[in-house]
This record gives C-alpha cells, sequence and structure tokens, in this order.
C-alpha cells in the first residue's frame, strides 16, 4: 500500500509523502506492536516488558505527531520546522534501533529463563509441580499468611500401583497417574499447591482452607477417582484408588515438613486399612482436630 501510494503521489507529491504520509505505516505498526507487547501480563518480566511498551509506543506516538500534527505545525510556523523535526527524527530513530534490540534481547532472556525455571519446578509427566517446588511454593504460603489462618495438608498415594505397572506396563501406569493428576487439580481447584513428590506419590497445600472443607475435598477425590475408569491407548481399561493422609497447621511452630510429616503417617494408617480412604492425623502437630467422628472408609459407588 505505501509503494502504491508513492507511485500515486509522483514527483510532485513526493515532499508530501516523505515528510508525512510515510509515517502513518510506522506508527501502525510500532502502535500495535506496543499493544502485543502489553498483552505480556507474566510478572516475571514486567520491568522488561514496560522498558520494550515505552520504547515502541513513543516511537509509535512520535511517527502518529509527523502524520497528523506536524502538517498543521508546518502551514502555521514555516517550511523550517520540517528541517527541524527531520534532525529530530534523525536522533530518535537511532535511539529507537539501538534500545529497541536491546530491550528485547533482555525481554527473549528473561522469558527464557522463566520457562527454564518453570520446567526445573513442574512434573514432566503430570503437569504438576515437583517436590521442590511444593516445599517453596508451601513454605512461602506459609510464610506469608496473616495471623495463621487455618491450612491442611494432604499426602496421597496411589493403592497398589506396582501391581498395575507389573500388569499393564508403565506407559498404563502413566496414564494413570495423568488421570488422577486431573482429577486432582479438577476437584482442589486452583487455589491449592499440588504436586508430585514421588513416584506414585503427591502432596497438596490448601491454605486458607477450614478443616471440615479440606476433609470434603479430600474424601470428593477418593470418590472421583474410585469411580474412574483409565483407558490407555491400547484400549485397555484400568481401575484404581487412592489413599489419603489429612493433617492441618495447628500452632506457629508447626512447619510445611512437620505437617505433611503428620499427614504422611495418617496416610499409612488408611494404607494398612485397606486403601481407598482418607485417615486424618490425630496428634501433637495437629492442635485443633477435625472432630471425634469415627473414621469412614470410601468406596466406589
Amino acid at each position: 500500500m505505501l509503494a502504491l501510494a508513492w507511485a500515486i503521489a509522483g514527483e510532485r507529491g513526493e515532499a508530501v509523502m516523505w515528510a508525512y504520509l510515510s509515517a502513518i505505516p510506522i506508527s501502525v505498526v510500532c502502535g500495535l506492536t506496543a499493544r502485543e507487547l502489553l498483552g505480556t501480563r507474566d510478572s516475571k518480566w514486567r520491568q522488561s516488558r514496560n522498558i520494550a511498551v515505552a520504547v515502541t509506543g513513543g516511537h509509535a506516538l512520535f511517527y502518529a505527531f509527523r502524520a497528523t500534527i506536524l502538517p498543521w505545525l508546518a502551514a502555521s510556523f514555516g517550511p523550517h520546522l520540517l528541517a527541524i523535526v527531520g534532525q529530530a527524527t534523525m536522533y530518535e530513530g537511532v535511539l529507537y534501533s539501538v534500545i529497541l534490540p536491546m530491550t528485547l534481547l533482555r525481554l527473549a532472556r528473561d522469558e527464557a529463563h522463566a520457562d527454564l525455571r518453570r520446567e526445573s519446578q513442574t512434573d514432566y509427566l503430570t503437569g504438576l509441580g515437583n517436590r521442590r517446588w511444593f516445599f517453596e511454593e508451601g513454605a512461602r504460603a506459609v510464610r506469608e499468611s496473616n495471623a495463621f489462618p487455618p491450612a491442611s495438608c494432604l499426602a496421597l498415594d496411589l493403592d497398589h500401583f506396582k501391581a498395575i505397572n507389573d500388569r499393564f506396563g508403565h506407559e498404563a501406569g502413566d496414564e494413570v497417574l495423568k488421570s488422577f493428576a486431573r482429577i486432582l487439580s479438577s476437584v482442589l481447584g486452583r487455589d491449592v499447591i499440588l504436586a508430585r513428590i514421588g513416584g506414585e506419590e503427591f502432596a497438596a497445600l490448601l491454605p486458607g482452607h477450614e478443616s471440615a472443607r479440606a476433609k470434603d475435598l479430600a474424601e470428593a477425590v477418593v470418590r472421583r477417582f474410585a469411580q474412574t475408569v483409565t483407558r490407555t491407548a491400547g484400549g485397555v481399561e484400568i481401575a484404581a484408588t487412592v489413599s489419603i493422609g489429612m493433617a492441618r497447621f495447628g500452632t506457629e511452630e508447626d512447619t510445611l515438613a512437620k505437617v505433611l510429616a503428620a499427614a504422611d503417617r495418617a496416610l499409612y494408617s488408611a494404607k494398612s486399612r485397606g486403601g481407598n480412604r482418607l485417615e486424618i492425623a490425630r496428634g501433637a502437630t495437629t492442635r485443633a482436630n477435625l472432630d471425634d467422628a469415627p473414621e469412614r472408609r470410601l468406596t466406589a459407588l
């Protein structure tokens, strides 16, 4: 379109094209670039993004000024203003061509660093966090909590998972793990810190959840997974169950490691009772127990 405009303008319109109209596509492209960069909302590279937005947005505004306001100013103050703006354009263009590539390189570096960090903290199979991420995020969540709000921790382990691998193969076992991870994420929601911390072992931190609410969610996980049949790529259908141990933060001295250990002991109690159930830790680590009702075994409907 710009080439067509130059052809139509010819020699008579060369000055107008050069001084004013050629600035329009530059302004549009830079404006769209700034808008695209503004859509990047990840806080990990917010600073470099803001610099890139300022550079491209400023460039777009400068050329929009040349295309829209400069013709009126030149008509009012004379053609010598065009020479002044031409010199300003040269300096601004040099600065733009130096600053923008450096900013975009920094933006790309920050994004690559964030991707590597995310990969190092993510379980490759299930997409959940890994053990390291769980303890880092969990410790941060506990540390940042005000007035120590209610929080519970779940230790989860698939029942008889070795038998599933031995009978159906490791690929089928992987499908069961991915199916369980999807159910876990769906039932517990986004505000929960989830991780796969071992082969078939998972952990969840539920900050801000009252004990009764955490108990209901854990029981829902047991029920949903017991009712789920995982279909492998070979058409094999596999039914599996999960055992869960639950503990809650009772005092400000409790750490994530202590509470998870208490939940893990409750998990082994659930395993010893046949699995497919939730057991709640009863001990010094949890100052306030849920209630005195007996534990209930949860089976598939």
